[in-house]
């Protein structure tokens, strides 16, 4: 979902709540929201223990829940939400890193460069040491596995 289409879709009085990074940014990003006219219900770092989501959502029964904690920890909180709550409508956006990028702790590629889906070397070339595994290693592991099942299965 493009930025243009996130505002839209949460904009028609959606209830969201934000959790992941942590503060300054977090509240950068919550303000940003809110700048849009998006009704942000709750924000929380991303450092809390799973059972604390659990209960500030049932509190505050929102819409879509925007989570930016990093794989795989949210992927893992996405679901343990989708199965506890009630609301079986309910949007979860696994977002990564875009409550930092909103909120301003990285930098986003030149456009350039995102218009040539090449984001992803830019990042690694910001952080390396922590996305190496993921891009590099990750990637051709995942192609490897790919390949075995649609030749070797």
């Amino acid at each position: 979902m493009t930025k243009p289409h996130f505002y839209w879709y949460v904009g028609l009085n959606w209830r969201l709540p934000i959790y992941g990074t942590e503060a300054p940014w977090l509240q950068n990003t919550v303000t940003h929201f809110q700048a849009k006219g998006i009704h942000v219900i709750d924000f929380a770092n991303g450092f809390l223990e799973q059972e604390e989501y659990l209960k500030r959502i049932d509190e505050f029964s929102p819409d879509v829940v925007l989570l930016g904690m990093g794989m795989p920890k949210q992927e893992v909180l996405a679901e343990k939400i989708k199965t506890h709550c009630k609301n079986s409508n309910m949007i979860i956006i696994c977002g990564g890193a875009i409550i930092d990028f909103l909120g301003g702790r990285f930098p986003r590629a030149p456009l350039f460069i995102r218009k040539a889906k090449l984001e992803w070397l830019f990042r690694l070339s910001k952080e390396p040491k922590r996305l190496f595994r993921r891009y590099v290693v990750g990637n051709v592991e995942f192609l490897w596995k790919v390949v075995l099942i649609k030749y070797f299965k």
